[in-house]
């Protein structure tokens, strides 16, 4: 499956229904203010912060 933007942000938002965005952002190393803007589409993420994401989701 293809990794996009919108993707990675459902996981994303399904993901914070447990965990909180700090946490996300501290695990990834991808500052918290940056995955909070991408949660709510308010941004995109470089492709390598896009991928890292990705895999911290499919795999925590």
């Amino acid at each position: 499956m293809e990794i996009t933007q919108d993707s990675v942000r459902e996981k994303l938002i399904e993901k914070c229904k447990g965990l909180k965005v700090k946490y996300i952002a501290e695990q990834v190393g991808i500052p918290r203010n940056i995955i909070s803007k991408f949660k709510n589409s308010r941004r995109e993420l470089w492709e390598e912060s896009l991928i890292k994401l990705n895999d911290y989701l499919d795999n925590h």
